[in-house]
């Protein structure tokens, strides 16, 4: 079921072993810090949704880590500030999360069947975004 178009595949032992590379990228620079506690959207220090960096696959963190030192790379101009906003509007997004599942808060966090989209095709879809609305208007 692989290939161009397709929206899922089975689950096979390379994909396991794929996720374990995965979690043994460093992310130790990715922000840790403690969220403030609201039980009412599951942030709570019982399940560990308190710690920031908990919100994100090291995958993502790898990603959106890659991004920002890259973004860092640029000189100091409008352009560098354009995708500095970019990647900030795609941290959201870049969470694991419950996409569709109708949720009204920012930071519900989902423990069990969340899902997790890919941070480079966010962080693209901000720019096409904000390049269209710049054309725009």
């Amino acid at each position: 079921m692989s290939g161009r178009g397709n929206r899922t595949k089975p689950f096979v032992e390379a994909d396991e072993t794929q996720l374990n590379n995965m979690k043994k990228l460093d992310t130790k620079r990715f922000p840790g810090h403690n969220l403030i506690e609201n039980s009412r959207i599951n942030i709570t220090k019982s399940t560990g949704a308190h710690k920031y960096d908990k919100n994100y696959t090291n995958r993502a963190k790898f990603a959106l880590l890659i991004l920002q030192d890259s973004i860092n790379k640029l000189p100091e101009c409008i352009e560098r500030d354009i995708l500095e906003h970019c990647l900030v509007s795609a941290l959201a997004l870049s969470r694991i999360s419950q996409y569709g599942s109708g949720t009204e808060y920012l930071y519900h966090v989902m423990r069990f069947q969340a899902q997790e989209k890919n941070v480079w095709n966010i962080f693209a879809d901000k720019c096409n975004n904000f390049m269209k609305f710049k054309e725009k208007y």
